[in-house]
């Protein structure tokens, strides 16, 4: 029925009984299409709004997501460590020269590389230059090492080693050339000398999502730099700053803190190379150094250059506002400075190795959640010699090589002149476990030693170690006790 013919039906008054039953089955009619129109309409209306409702929620659920995954990757969990100085003397330089005029300083490391190697990041202080080649070589009073070392020491675990010490410039300017070029040929990272003025005075290391900014510096002046003068050229390539007169030292740190925050530095170290030789506490100065760095906002200042322990501290700034972790010399990890021979003291024998665990949370807050010690004492036995039978054999083989050129006569002569010389092995030794060692280690009669050595650093570092726990540890909150608490 047209639309015309339907209207003219319902406004017209039927005149027959049939007519009005025509009329009201259309107007039933007309209503069920009405309603089924207006039903249609209302499930339009719905699936529109349900389909934006559920657009709606997809992109908050997506964008929640997305925050999730961006929190989360903001997370992570880092291991730091560290150890004392590195130092070749005469004695150890000789002993570790092999047949072949090749240095090779690992065997020393061989019970201690297991927690050199554990941390994430673990670092060391490399103390002195490398020699431009195996004739200058030397031990103190100037120390030039062979340029095997670095590689060494990275090869038993050490991922940054710091070089600002007073002994860096013990090879002069081509010294220090040649201790910018090892490291950067090895590409064996480091911090606290460069090859530019204009070059970063920090590193920066990122592990697991954590970024950790390493500065190092000693104490020194260009005038005086270990009985040497440093070039004005030089000077600009090595941190350094007076002890007596540190405020454009304070200066420096407060750029480079506002420099590495900026590049995203989540914890700041500084190792320091400071205070006075043997000494087991620490001086004014080096306190006073300390608090200002605490002020400014470093996290964790490592200490050395006394060649023995000196104390930890958690020092707080003075607005209350935050806690720094100092120990103020982390003593010898490796020399030859042994009591009787070298020193009046067996405090030069003991090092420690020094691990901080961080966590970083979903919103960018560094914590520490666990720190660990573990004392070390330096081992030094006469390496036994051998048997004249086979020093006899080793002399004739030798006699025969030197025939053949007046050059090889002349090095045959240097080489024996070296194994007159007395030589020792040595091992630095971890003394978490001293019952044991002498089975693992096989090492007869050291325990005494071993327990006398871990007595003095429990003295010296055990209660200081205690407060930095109790102080500065944060247990890390799990998973499950966030989910809890939504």
């Amino acid at each position: 029925m047209s639309i015309r013919k339907l209207i003219e039906v319902l406004t017209t008054k039927p005149q027959t009984r049939r007519q009005a039953i025509r009329r009201r089955k259309l107007l039933i009619a007309l209503l069920m299409r009405l309603v089924v129109l207006v039903v249609l309409i209302l499930l339009l209306v719905l699936i529109i709004t349900g389909i934006k409702s559920c657009s709606r929620r997809s992109a908050e659920k997506k964008a929640a997501e997305e925050l999730k995954a961006k929190q989360e990757a903001m997370q992570g969990d880092v291991k730091i460590g560290f150890t004392g100085c590195m130092l070749l003397h005469s004695t150890i330089l000789n002993s570790y020269l092999n047949s072949e005029g090749i240095y090779d300083f690992t065997e020393p490391f061989k019970y201690v590389e297991k927690y050199y190697s554990e941390p994430d990041i673990m670092c060391c202080e490399m103390e002195g230059s490398i020699a431009e080649d195996t004739i200058h070589v030397s031990g103190y009073p100037l120390f030039a090492y062979p340029d095997t070392f670095p590689g060494n020491l990275q090869s038993v675990g050490f991922d940054l080693q710091f070089l600002a010490t007073n002994h860096v410039y013990d090879g002069k300017s081509k010294g220090l050339a040649k201790t910018l070029s090892t490291y950067k040929d090895e590409k064996i990272d480091f911090t606290g000398i460069r090859k530019k003025d204009d070059d970063k005075r920090y590193k920066i290391m990122k592990k697991n999502g954590v970024k950790i900014g390493f500065v190092d510096y000693t104490y020194g002046s260009p005038e005086s730099f270990n009985a040497l003068t440093v070039s004005d050229k030089d000077a600009k390539l090595i941190n350094m700053f007076k002890e007596g007169s540190p405020d454009g030292f304070y200066s420096e740190v407060e750029r480079q803190i506002k420099e590495m925050k900026k590049e995203g530095a989540d914890f700041i170290v500084y190792a320091i190379h400071w205070g006075a030789e043997y000494e087991l506490e620490p001086s004014d100065d080096q306190k006073a150094i300390a608090q200002e760095l605490c002020n400014l906002g470093v996290d964790a200042i490592i200490g050395g250059h006394p060649h023995v322990e000196q104390p930890i501290e958690v020092l707080t700034s003075e607005n209350g506002k935050h806690k720094m972790f100092c120990i103020y010399s982390t003593g010898n990890a490796f020399s030859n400075q042994t009591k009787g021979v070298v020193m009046d003291t067996a405090h030069c024998e003991d090092g420690v190795i020094l691990t901080m665990d961080l966590h970083k949370d979903s919103k960018g807050k560094v914590t520490i959640t666990d720190m660990e010690m573990i004392p070390t004492w330096v081992c030094r036995q006469v390496r036994e010699r051998k048997s004249d039978e086979d020093e006899d054999e080793e002399k004739k083989d030798n006699e025969q090589e030197a025939s053949l050129t007046a050059d090889n006569e002349e090095t045959e002569e240097e080489e024996e002149e070296q194994v007159t010389d007395e030589l020792y092995d040595y091992h630095v030794l971890p003394l978490n476990n001293i019952k044991g060692l002498e089975k693992k280690t096989g090492i007869k009669g050291i325990s005494k030693d071993c327990k006398a050595s871990y007595k003095r650093t429990m003295e010296i570092l055990g209660d200081g170690f205690k407060k930095a726990k109790k102080e500065l540890v944060t247990a890390k909150k799990t998973k499950e006790s966030k989910d809890s608490k939504k």
